[in-house]
């Protein structure tokens, strides 16, 4: 059984799931705070920000194009965020790049 803590894009709540993967049969998560779908391991969630902070520094233009990158790197994962979800995303990236 793996256990992970899970955060929620949309709202920010991080917890701890009451089943593990294994028991969801492929249903995704929901928020238990504001019931969005936009909730991914907090270890998924940081490999998207190291992707988007990769894919910045191979730019020459810098911290220009961090929407596109941040966009490119949300479409090769085959994700569908919520606007407010991807907002939170690039803050966190921008956070972490500053």
């Amino acid at each position: 059984m793996k256990w992970e803590q899970y955060e929620c894009l949309a709202c920010g709540h991080k917890f701890w799931p009451r089943k593990p993967d294994s028991e969801l049969e492929k249903k995704r998560r929901q928020c238990p705070q504001c019931w969005s779908y936009d909730v991914y391991p907090e270890s998924y969630i940081q490999e998207l920000v190291e992707a988007t902070k990769r894919r910045i520094e191979t730019t020459p233009l810098g911290i220009i194009p961090l929407l596109d990158a941040v966009a490119v790197v949300i479409r090769e994962r085959g994700l569908r965020l919520t606007p407010i979800s991807t907002i939170r995303l690039i803050k966190r990236v921008w956070e972490e790049v500053r």
